[in-house]
């Protein structure tokens, strides 16, 4: 749900449940802060990406004035890179499940996006 950028819905038992609830919560804030930006952009799956390692789910939005935003789920939580099929140039920023910047990349061509390990991460390019 995470990645498609659609609201979150669960059961009430299952925020009772300490892990649960903090995994499902990092999700919640991460998404309540880019929500501007996944309200207003166009929705373009996975198609940014040469070969997406098994158990990671990406997904791509759009806005109009050219700024992209890539949605993030690692299942394995382990660090990975993403690499993209055609070079892309600006400012990329990758956040967290916290919503901290764990990676700032500014200038120059980027052709792989850093994903470190972390459940849930937002990568922007602008």
């Amino acid at each position: 749900m995470f990645v498609n950028g659609i609201f979150f819905w669960t059961y009430d038992h299952a925020i009772s449940n300490p892990r649960i609830k903090d995994f499902f919560m990092k999700a919640v804030n991460l998404k309540t802060k880019f929500a501007e930006f996944f309200s207003n952009c166009a929705f373009e799956d996975d198609t940014m990406f040469h070969e997406i390692p098994p158990d990671i789910c990406t997904k791509s939005f759009l806005t109009d004035t050219g700024k992209r935003l890539v949605a993030v789920y690692n299942k394995t939580r382990k660090t990975c890179r993403l690499k993209i099929k055609e070079p892309v140039t600006g400012r990329l920023t990758v956040y967290d499940s916290e919503c901290r910047v764990v990676n700032k990349i500014t200038g120059g061509t980027i052709m792989e996006l850093p994903c470190p390990a972390d459940p849930f991460l937002v990568i922007t390019l602008e």
